[in-house]
């Protein structure tokens, strides 16, 4: 896992917030865009199938009302406390 994604699952799970999953990096996603279609039309493996799952789980956890709000997000420097 490349270290910035690393970084940002250890913060949201530090925040209690679940993954909904990852999608790793393909070529395909570039032409995917280049050929002016969806990367889930252009691929349906890697990650064009990654895609699908977050978005399955997702749906879901909206549909099951999960999908709660998350509380704001402070920027750096403000005097917000999370």
């Amino acid at each position: 896992m490349p270290r910035l994604a690393g970084t940002i699952e250890g913060r949201a799970r530090e925040r209690g917030m679940q993954l909904a999953g990852t999608v790793r990096y393909g070529r395909a996603v570039t032409e995917a865009q280049v050929h002016g279609m969806a990367a889930v039309e252009y691929q349906q493996d890697g990650s064009g199938a990654d895609i699908c799952q977050v978005w399955a789980k997702v749906k879901a956890r909206v549909m099951n009302g999960a999908g709660t709000a998350a509380p704001p997000i402070s920027s750096p420097g403000s005097s917000q406390q999370t």
